[in-house]
C-alpha cells in the first residue's frame, strides 16, 4: 500500500523532480493566457512538447502547485484551454484539491489524481469517471485514514509522460465526447457489472514500479474491438467478451508486473469470475518474461496464459492464439 506524502519540504521536491521530469520533454516554452472556470485570464508560461503533442504549466498559487495540462500547441499570448489538471495540495492532504504524491517501501514516488472531473454537462463528474474509467483506484494512506486514488504514473519510471499522456488523453475522452454517448456508456458499463453475482470481494491490485496497468488494458480492448469483437471491461474484470446471445465466453485479468502475491490475486480473480460461466475461458495476461515460467501450471487450472511485450513503449499483445479460437481465420 502507498503512503501519501504530507510534508510540505517532500512535496516541494516531488514538485520539483516533476518540473524537471517534464522540462526534459519541452521543446519551447509560450506565454499563454488559461481559460478557467472561474472566466479569469491568469497569464502563464506553457511548456510543448511537439513528440507527445501536450502542453503543461506546473506553479504554485497559494495553497497549491496547478498543474495544468492541455493537448495541442498553445496560441501565443491568447486564451487557452486546458481540460485536465493534477493540483497538489502544498502541506497536508485536501479533498478539494484532487492531486497528490505518494511513495511505496522502496521510496519510489508516484503522480496520484482522485478522478475529480467536472465540466457542469450530463454525466461528467467524479463519480461517472470512475464507473468510465479502465482503472483501478488505488488505497492510500493519509495520516492513517485511507484515501482512493489513480496513480497517475511513477516519476522515475522510463515512461513516466507517456503514463502521464494516457491519463490526460483519457480526460479528455471523457470530457469531450457526446454527452449521450458518455451516459450509454455508462450504462453499458452497468449492465456489463451486472453479469456478476459473487459475494467475494477480491484483494486490492498492487502498484508496482511502471504503473502501465490501465495502458495495457486499454490497447487489449483496442485490438478486440479492431476485429469486430464485443469486449468490455468493469470494474471487477478488466476485460470480457460476450457473444451475440449476450452470454460471457472470454474473461481476461492482465498483471503488469508479477509477484506471488499478484499471481495468486490473478488466478482466484479469474477462477470466481468464472464460476457464473463455467464454459468461458479465461486468460491472465502477463509480460512475455514470466509465461514460460507458469504457463504449465495455470494450464492445469484450465487457465490460459497470453503475453505482451513493450515496443516503442507500447504494450504488443500476442493475441494471435485467442483470435484464432474468438474468430475463425476465415473470417479474418
Amino acid at each position: 500500500m502507498l503512503i501519501g506524502i504530507t510534508n510540505p519540504d517532500e512535496i516541494a521536491a516531488c514538485i520539483s523532480s516533476f518540473k524537471s521530469i517534464m522540462t526534459h520533454y519541452a521543446d519551447v516554452q509560450i506565454p499563454i493566457m488559461y481559460s478557467s472556470r472561474a472566466n479569469t485570464r491568469p497569464e502563464l508560461i506553457a511548456n510543448f512538447s511537439r513528440k507527445h503533442n501536450l502542453w503543461w504549466s506546473i506553479e504554485k498559487r497559494g495553497n497549491k502547485y496547478w498543474n495544468i495540462f492541455g493537448r495541442g500547441k498553445p496560441h501565443k499570448n491568447k486564451t487557452n484551454r486546458g481540460r485536465c489538471q493534477i493540483n497538489v495540495p502544498v502541506r497536508g492532504f485536501s479533498k478539494q484539491i484532487r492531486g497528490g504524491f505518494a511513495k511505496d517501501s522502496n521510496g519510489n514516488v508516484y503522480l496520484l489524481h482522485n478522478g475529480g472531473v467536472g465540466g457542469g454537462m450530463l454525466g461528467i463528474s467524479r463519480s461517472g469517471f470512475v464507473r468510465w474509467y479502465s482503472d483501478t483506484r488505488e488505497e492510500i494512506i493519509y495520516d492513517e485514514q485511507v484515501e482512493l486514488f489513480y496513480v497517475v504514473g511513477e516519476l522515475t519510471s522510463p515512461n513516466f509522460i507517456e503514463q502521464l499522456n494516457f491519463f490526460i488523453e483519457k480526460v479528455y475522452e471523457f470530457k469531450e465526447g457526446d454527452p449521450t454517448d458518455v451516459q450509454n456508456e455508462l450504462n453499458m458499463l452497468e449492465a456489463g457489472e451486472s453479469l456478476l453475482r459473487s459475494p467475494y470481494t477480491m484483494p486490492e491490485r498492487i502498484v508496482f514500479r511502471g504503473v502501465n496497468h490501465a495502458i495495457v488494458v486499454n490497447e487489449l480492448l483496442n485490438q478486440l474491438r479492431v476485429h469486430k469483437v464485443s469486449a468490455y471491461r468493469n470494474r471487477f474484470m478488466d476485460t470480457f467478451i460476450i457473444n451475440k446471445q449476450g452470454v460471457c465466453t472470454h474473461i481476461f485479468e492482465v498483471k503488469c508486473k508479477l509477484t506471488t502475491q499478484s499471481l495468486y490475486t490473478g488466478i482466484g480473480q479469474l477462477l470466481i469470475y468464472g464460476l457464473n460461466y463455467p464454459r468461458a475461458k479465461r486468460y491472465l495476461l502477463i509480460e512475455e518474461e514470466y509465461v514460460e515460467e507458469i504457463h504449465k501450471d495455470l494450464e492445469r487450472l484450465n487457465i490460459n496464459c497470453i503475453s505482451y511485450k513493450w515496443k516503442r513503449k507500447k504494450p504488443e499483445i500476442q493475441l494471435v492464439h485467442v483470435l484464432d479460437d474468438i474468430i475463425p481465420v476465415t473470417k479474418r
